[in-house]
């Protein structure tokens, strides 16, 4: 039933297109498909070793696997802070028993339970019976984190076994959480600066064993522990996206200007992808830019990734616009992605306009002006549209009147230009 489940959620994801990324539905199907991770033995990675126990005729035969399958939610590979991200982990195993002498069955607790010491289960030949009290794998996950000259370990929930008086740890889960304190300086990522992940795993072949020895007339119980580990470790480098943005109005820049050239254009700097911006004038969208649509894959453990895809329609936009991402040096820049959202409006008087930008992992900023557009007079009285003057839309001039120029202003205006004429005379010669 589970497994019809996780088939139907993959469906119904994998063939659609996102105007927003999904990231809840991807963090929880993840989280869900982590759950069959936690017993997924693959035969082709496992190492291969033996455990021997003293009674039996031969060593028994152990596998096991551990690899880092993905992380809880990745967009093109990248993650970011705030997501609650978790490294997922592969893991499972295989472990030998010791198989009866004519070979149907195994010795197990439940065939001595109902045979008791029979002659398929006396290895020593001594007259008792040694058999498998419980066989068990368990695990232990530890993840370091590395990211900005800092690193931390965590590691999985888990829990101690007790087998015949020796303690075990084994991992209750195989979803490793990044801890807080690397979550909060991954909010400051450039966008251009890594985490890496580092698994050290150890699966820990326990078998408790029941060597029976004769005592008198019949036999008693001799239990004992028999233990081999193996070691895993791997590594893995995903791209962090950080909060951070800065929002610039470049034009107007005195939040006035002419009616006849009216802008609002802006900068962007930010430490993440932007996939989608909106002009608003006075309240109402007037602009409506999408960079990004989104997909689901699958990677090669089943667990999900959000991939972006450029849109380059045009004619979903409103208004007149251009968007122009930039990558900057990671050297000089605390913000890896610039943007240039440049929009035109007619009218004049004061109006409010905002810029709302939405990046890839759910964070928002926006900025807003009031700006005002004026048309210009002549003496305060007219203005160039021919209307009676009016604060609220056009611009005050200063006055002037031509019979008022006197002789010497003229005669010094004269005096620059021949000045200027003889200057290019020189330069020609």
């Amino acid at each position: 039933m589970k497994r019809l489940l996780l088939l139907l959620v993959f469906v119904s994801l994998a063939f659609s297109i996102y105007d927003d990324p999904p990231l809840s539905a991807v963090n929880a199907q993840n989280r869900l498909r982590a759950t069959e991770l936690s017993d997924s033995f693959n035969e082709e990675e496992a190492q291969v070793g033996s455990i021997p126990i003293d009674w039996y005729e031969r060593s028994l035969a152990i596998n096991a696997s551990m690899k880092i399958a993905g992380m809880t939610l990745l967009i093109d590979n990248a993650t970011s802070a705030g997501q609650g991200a978790g490294v997922i982990v592969e893991k499972g195993g295989r472990m030998g028993h010791p198989a009866q002498r004519s070979g149907v069955g195994i010795c197990d607790k439940a065939f001595f339970g109902h045979y008791g010491d029979s002659s398929e289960c006396d290895f020593d030949g001594d007259g008792c019976a040694e058999y498998e009290y419980s066989g068990d794998i368990f695990y232990d996950i530890d993840i370091i984190f590395v990211f900005g000259g800092m690193n931390e370990t965590a590691s999985a929930r888990e829990e101690s076994v007790g087998v015949f008086g020796q303690l075990f740890d084994n991992a209750l889960a195989n979803t490793v959480s990044v801890p807080d304190g690397m979550d909060k300086a991954m909010e400051n990522s450039s966008g251009m600066e890594n985490l890496t992940v580092i698994l050290n795993g150890t699966a820990t072949f326990v078998y408790g064993v029941d060597d029976r020895v004769p005592a008198g007339m019949s036999c008693i119980s001799r239990y004992g522990v028999v233990s081999q580990s193996m070691h895993f470790t791997e590594n893995a480098t995903y791209p962090v996206e950080g909060k951070n943005k800065l929002l610039f109005t470049t034009a107007p820049l005195l939040n006035e200007q002419w009616f006849r050239n009216n802008r609002f254009d802006n900068i962007v700097l930010s430490q993440s992808r932007i996939y989608e911006a909106g002009i608003y004038r006075n309240g109402e969208l007037a602009g409506n830019f999408t960079l990004y649509s989104f997909n689901i894959t699958t990677n090669e453990f089943g667990l999900s990734e959000i991939v972006s895809i450029p849109m380059n329609d045009s004619g979903n936009f409103i208004g007149v616009v251009n968007v122009t991402p930039v990558q900057l040096q990671e050297s000089s820049n605390a913000h890896a992605f610039l943007y240039k959202f440049s929009y035109g409006y007619e009218g004049m008087g004061r109006n409010e306009l905002t810029l709302a930008v939405k990046d890839f992992f759910g964070g928002g900023q926006n900025i807003t002006q009031n700006i005002t557009s004026r048309q210009l007079s002549y003496d305060s009285n007219r203005t160039e549209t021919g209307s009676a003057y009016d604060a609220a839309t056009a611009r005050t001039s200063a006055s002037f009147s031509i019979g008022s120029l006197r002789l010497i202003e003229i005669g010094l205006g004269m005096l620059g230009v021949l000045i200027m004429l003889l200057l290019i005379y020189q330069i020609k010669r």
